[in-house]
């Protein structure tokens, strides 16, 4: 009904029907289309190269669904060179820990050159790297979309488990990227009286908030006075609570 009174329409999508799915055995696996995007005509005219996926999940019963509204037709060709930056993400590599080993051991000179030439090679590392990860994630969503084609098995179903695991390590790899791409945010411009502070402060000061008290007598967040008198029974009751316990222990 809310559908018919806004005037929005199911968008077509790509790759596979259904956007949920739960069951890891055939004898248990449910698949669904509960989610999908929708809009006006007017946007679909406005958005005539748009592209609607339905990506694959790992571990969540609900896949991600992506809208494009460019329909994957950009300009890439733009590219410069960037500095040596550390990435949180490298950590979690299993050959980092060697690259850097034998690097250190194979360059000669002072220190500063020698660290000079170990972030070279890391960003050649880290270029070979990220080849590797993109062609190894390809590989995965193409194994993947080519299982839920075919009839499901126990075998076909096992095979998804493991392949979502990959998926699910990679995308942990990518949390960690963009958490570590935050804090830079931070120490870049939280210094600074700019609008990226002001919202960082006031998403801080909205999340602090004491928005409710638990206590015997009250449910909900009082008037202040009511708020004051509650907090102060608390601590004098924890205090006297204390004082109490410790001179168990000392008469003991």
């Amino acid at each position: 009904m809310a559908l018919d009174d806004c005037r929005l329409n199911n968008l077509r999508y790509i790759d596979r029907w259904f956007t949920w799915e739960r069951g890891r055995f055939l004898s248990t696996n449910i698949r669904e289309r509960l989610d999908r995007g929708v809009a006006t005509l007017n946007w679909v005219n406005l958005c005539l190269r748009y592209q609607l996926e339905h990506l694959n999940h790992s571990f969540s019963d609900h896949c991600p669904i992506l809208l494009d509204t460019m329909g994957k037709q950009r300009d890439f060709s733009c590219h410069k060179e960037k500095s040596f930056r550390f990435k949180a993400k490298w950590c979690s590599e299993d050959s980092f820990k060697e690259e850097i080993r034998r690097n250190w051991n194979d360059i000669s000179g002072s220190v500063s050159n020698k660290l000079g030439r170990l972030g070279q090679q890391l960003q050649r590392w880290n270029r070979y790297r990220a080849r590797e990860y993109k062609k190894n994630h390809v590989n995965f969503e193409e194994r993947i979309n080519c299982l839920y084609i075919q009839d499901s098995t126990d075998e076909i179903l096992a095979e998804i488990t493991y392949i979502q695991l990959g998926l699910n390590l990679k995308a942990e790899q990518e949390e960690i990227f963009w958490e570590q791409r935050a804090h830079v945010n931070w120490l870049k411009y939280g210094d600074k009286n700019t609008s990226y502070f002001h919202k960082v402060v006031i998403q801080r000061q909205l999340r602090d908030q004491i928005k409710e008290l638990k206590g015997r007598m009250v449910k909900e967040l009082p008037q202040m006075k009511r708020c004051s008198r509650l907090l102060r029974i608390s601590l004098v009751s924890c205090f006297r609570l204390r004082i109490w316990v410790q001179m168990n222990v000392f008469l003991d």
